[in-house]
């Protein structure tokens, strides 16, 4: 194991019979961040003790944390409650005429897959999907398909089933070519991959926090360029107006927003209790660093495949893939039902499409590999 997560396993509640290797659904909780959630529980039991500055104290020190992980500057983000707010906010705002296209990844998450369903509906535009065949990259079946008559293209940075790789630069240089927007949703990814805003110049970015952001449930933040920064919210309250902080004068109605992206904030973000679990959980993984947990991360999912190849399991291979997980194809060996007979060993996995997948974190060791294929193969 890397000297520099040696001894990560004890800052979670992770019993040493379990082998979780399910951070592609849910991570669980660094104890300090359940300590931070904890605490904010205890100040909502004494609501006397919150001062009006903690409404925006807390919220600004995440957005900052997160513009930090982003590689931008705080009036770029907007807290959301979780990907479907913010690609909602993306598709309220990029136009679409009705001789258009909306182009998504076949098998796309389905919160990325219904937003611009709706949207197509209401301008009387199109949905396609792409297929990839087995010889092409993802970038590159989405480029031979990103025409002039794409409107918007909403892909994530890897494909959720089986952590299939998109090459959002590439797919970016021809999207700007077209004319086409770019979305990107990059909850399976962001913090776990390395992710260049320079490079890939996205109009949107949303992502939840409760996966490779090892934080609470019902937290997230949304990337605007700031091309978009006068478009429309899609809920109007009153924390995101010009002089909030006033509170004697919040009846002095406002026309004018905060600066930036914040005028697409939720309501309620000033959440006592999400946002110190946030906030300790971006600050553990800046210090971690992205750039070394993706390479970690990237040891752990090449032992996989070595092991999942031995025992003639289907596995793609590594150019089709992203550093932090995989799918294995079932095969005669496999079945689907192999991640419920796993659960019964206490080695937790997913089942995704057509694929069982794995996917570790920086708690995992090469011993939790080879606990999974001991089981496997038994």
């Amino acid at each position: 194991m890397s000297q520099r997560f040696s001894n990560v396993r004890s800052q979670y509640d992770l019993p040493n019979d379990v082998t979780y290797l399910n951070t592609a659904y849910l991570s669980p909780l660094m104890k300090s961040v359940s300590e931070a959630g904890h605490g904010g529980v205890e100040r909502k039991s004494q609501p006397w003790h919150l001062s009006g500055e903690l409404f925006f104290e807390e919220s600004e020190k995440y957005r900052a944390l997160a513009a930090t992980l982003l590689g931008t500057e705080p009036q770029h983000l907007a807290i959301i409650p979780s990907v479907s707010y913010g690609l909602a906010i993306a598709a309220a705002n990029l136009p679409v005429a009705s001789h258009q296209q909306i182009l998504l990844l076949e098998g796309q998450f389905p919160s990325n897959v219904y937003v611009w369903q709706e949207a197509a509906k209401a301008a009387g535009a199109e949905v396609r999907f792409v297929s990839r065949e087995a010889t092409q990259t993802w970038a590159e079946a989405i480029c031979a398909q990103l025409t002039e008559q794409v409107a918007v293209v909403s892909l994530p940075q890897c494909h959720w089933s089986d952590g299939g790789f998109v090459d959002l630069i590439e797919v970016s240089r021809k999207a700007r070519k077209v004319g086409a927007a770019l979305v990107v949703d990059a909850t399976q990814s962001l913090g776990a991959m390395e992710f260049s805003l320079e490079e890939v110049q996205p109009d949107f970015v949303a992502c939840a926090g409760y996966k490779w952001l090892q934080g609470p449930y019902g937290l997230g933040f949304l990337y605007a360029s700031s091309r978009w920064f006068q478009a429309r919210p899609i809920e109007f309250n009153w924390i995101t107006r010009k002089n909030s902080h006033e509170f004697s004068r919040l009846v002095d109605y406002q026309p004018e927003f905060s600066a930036g992206a914040s005028r697409f904030d939720m309501g309620e973000r000033s959440n006592f209790i999400t946002l110190p679990m946030g906030i300790a959980a971006l600050e553990q993984i800046l210090k971690w660093g992205v750039i070394n947990i993706s390479q970690y991360l990237e040891t752990l999912t090449d032992l996989i495949a070595e092991k999942a190849k031995q025992v003639g399991l289907q596995v793609a291979d590594k150019k089709f893939r992203s550093p932090h997980m995989l799918g294995i194809g079932a095969t005669s060996h496999l079945s689907l039902k192999t991640p419920a007979e796993l659960s019964q060993e206490r080695i937790y996995v997913s089942v995704r499409g057509d694929a069982m997948r794995i996917s570790p974190y920086v708690f995992n060791s090469p011993s939790d590999i080879e606990r999974l294929f001991e089981v496997l193969e038994s």
